[in-house]
């Protein structure tokens, strides 16, 4: 699924593909089942209108610019969030390049310059506790308003709930700071994933009978430090794998890394992408006594995550 993906600014000459489009904004992190629930929507209204349904997201995230100490690290890279939107129903992407410009326009300065004169929108379709504008100024219900008097119709949606709480990409990130990727995975709709080139690391894996693809540079949040049974994904061959994320005590390591074993996959992987889906928490990452020790654990890791049902075979 793929979607056609556009960038601006929200002040040059606007891009034709983008405009008169019902759309839904907001930085959809994670794409979690919230966001599905509104491109679903989006594409009932659009559909109504005679329209195509388009999300408009943000990059890099607004707070970035405006207060950098409380930015968080992305659940999805612009790739990924792109991909996501348009398997939950959008079919195109407007990105808004965030700049300082942008972000001090007043909450009505964005709803008539960007919205109505700049994109021509038809039709809107947002959460309940949407906001935007200069200090998150437009709530609900000033868009509301605004969207009564230039006559658009505009679609309000209540959260999402699983197990009694509303989904958000806030719960999302708490889940996977505490290890927990299945309560993760429930709030997504599909499991959380880590995606990196294999580089080179110590090798130590291949010198424990283990060998581990090491993934060093990984854009979105990694969870908890670690050992998790996932699927790996290579060249759309899938692999049951264990993953490790966080240093090697047992070897005076401090480096934080992710590093995975494909359980039953021969050949060089060095150079290639992997996606890494993670499916379950198996023990906390911990010093051992030895490396015979270390070894003996590995392999345990290896025959629980194997064994785990949804872990490809």
């Amino acid at each position: 699924m793929s979607a056609a993906i556009i960038h601006w600014d929200g002040l040059g000459p606007v891009p034709t593909p983008a405009r008169q489009r019902c759309l839904s904004i907001g930085n959809f992190d994670g794409v979690h089942l919230g966001h599905a629930e509104l491109m679903r929507l989006l594409a009932r209204q659009a559909e109504l209108l005679d329209a195509q349904p388009w999300a408009v997201t943000f990059e890099p995230h607004p707070l970035t610019l405006l207060r950098p100490e409380y930015a968080q690290p992305q659940l999805t890279p612009l790739a990924e969030r792109c991909h996501w939107l348009a398997a939950a129903g959008a079919v195109g992407v407007l990105v808004l390049d965030t700049t300082l410009p942008l972000l001090q326009m007043s909450a009505t300065e964005f709803f008539h310059q960007v919205l109505v004169e700049g994109l021509g929108v038809l039709g809107l379709v947002e959460g309940e506790n949407f906001a935007f504008g200069k200090n998150r100024q437009g709530t609900i219900s000033v868009l509301r308003q605004l969207c009564q008097e230039a006559r658009l119709p505009l679609e309000i949606v209540p959260p999402v709930h699983v197990e009694g709480m509303g989904v958000s990409s806030s719960r999302v990130r708490q889940a996977l700071r505490q290890g927990d990727v299945a309560a993760a995975a429930s709030l997504l709709g599909r499991p959380y994933a880590l995606v990196g080139q294999v580089m080179p690391g110590q090798r130590r894996g291949m010198a424990l009978g283990s060998p581990t693809a090491n993934l060093p540079e990984i854009e979105p949040l990694t969870p908890a430090e670690g050992v998790y049974a996932a699927e790996a994904v290579v060249g759309g061959e899938r692999w049951p794998a264990a993953i490790n994320i966080g240093a090697n005590p047992t070897f005076d390591e401090s480096e934080r890394k992710v590093e995975a074993h494909l359980i039953g996959f021969s050949g060089d992987l060095y150079g290639r992408t992997v996606r890494l889906e993670l499916r379950r928490w198996l023990r906390a990452t911990r010093r051992f006594a030895s490396p015979a020790d270390l070894t003996s654990q590995l392999h345990q890791d290896v025959a629980l995550a194997a064994s785990l049902e949804g872990v490809a075979p």
